[in-house]
Order: C-alpha cells, then structure tokens, then sequence
C-alpha cells in the first residue's frame, strides 16, 4: 500500500514536470544571440523551463533599453499582449519603436511572430483564380 502510494505520488510529479512551459530567456545586452530572430536548428540558446509562478505565456520585446536596441525573452504569467509603440526619452528628440510580443506554447519566443493563416491563403488563392480568368 506504501509503494502504491509513492508511485501515485512520484507520477503526479511527473506529469506535473512534463506541463512546465518553455521558453527563450535571454537579454541581447548580456548575450548578443539573443539579439536576432533565433533559427531552433542553429542558435547557441536552447529553450529553458518557465520558473515563474503560473507562467502561461513567453515573451519578446525589443525596444531602447539604457540607449541602446536590444531584446528581452521571458517568462510571463500575465498576458502582455502584442503591440508595438513609439516611444520618446525627455533628454533627447529621439523617437524609439518598442515593441512586445506574447505568445502561449514551448519556444514560441523565438522571434518571428508571423503566423500561419488560412484565410489569407484562401483570400491569395481567390485572388489568382480571379486575375486568372482576366487575364485568359
């Protein structure tokens, strides 16, 4: 009885383990990798278990960060949404573009954050059976 209940305990653990998400965690100031959309083939970075508490979500963003550009990856329980901004500094007329991205499932933050859409697909395809029959 013991060991069944040690067993039950040992494979909730994990079970438990097994749904931690993963993400990309870097800064480009302290790792110039992190700087560039990161190819999972070749990328020095691997992917690292999310140590925040209820971390859902992985995220980029890329902005001025103490005057220079750079990007941040991390771990989130907070949904920060996907948005890009003009941003100013009052000692200086510089305007700056910053940008977050937030996205749900292991490595999505990896950096290109277009995604797949079958609608588009549908609409292109309509559109070139249309210019076709046009141009016939």
């Amino acid at each position: 009885m013991i060991w069944a209940g040690l067993i039950s305990i040992l494979l909730t653990a994990l079970l438990v383990k097994a749904d931690a998400l993963s993400c990309y965690i870097c800064n480009s100031s302290a790792n110039v990798d992190c700087m560039s959309n990161l190819d999972p083939v070749t990328t020095p970075l691997r992917p690292a278990e999310c140590n925040v508490a209820n971390s859902k979500y992985c995220i980029k963003t890329t902005g001025t960060y103490g005057g220079f550009v750079g990007v941040n990856r991390f771990c989130s329980a907070f949904d920060m949404g996907t948005q890009c901004d003009y941003v100013s500094f009052p000692d200086h007329d510089r305007i700056y573009r910053a940008c977050v991205y937030t996205c749900q499932g292991n490595r999505c933050n990896k950096g290109d954050t277009h995604s797949f859409s079958w609608l588009t697909v549908l609409l292109n395809t309509f559109l070139l059976l249309i210019l076709r029959l046009v141009v016939s």
